[in-house]
């Protein structure tokens, strides 16, 4: 069985475990990443994969004060509809995944 190795780059937060399908039913992006059998959960709004070996430029300054308020309410949304409490304030996160 190989490996891969890729990195996300992303606007949103932690949240508990959760059912995968309720996960499907969101008009959300969401991530299952991390080390290898222990992936955590994100909800996302914006999303960026960095493969190992490359590089790619990513420009969060570009993103207006209303548009973060915007993703901020619908990752709020999205976290209630799913009943759980966001592990981390909304921010830019690097999630490195390994499976």
């Amino acid at each position: 069985m190989g490996m891969y190795h890729s990195t996300y780059f992303a606007y949103g937060f932690q949240i508990p475990q959760t059912d995968p399908d309720r996960l499907e039913d969101l008009e959300l992006g969401y991530l299952l990443a991390g080390d290898y059998d222990r992936d955590m959960v994100f909800l996302v709004t914006q999303c960026v994969e960095v493969r190992l070996g490359t590089y790619k430029t990513v420009r969060p300054h570009d993103a207006t004060q209303g548009q973060y308020e915007d993703w901020d309410e619908q990752l709020r949304a999205a976290a209630e509809t799913l009943a759980v409490t966001p592990i981390t304030e909304p921010g830019w996160i690097v999630v490195p995944d390994l499976s």
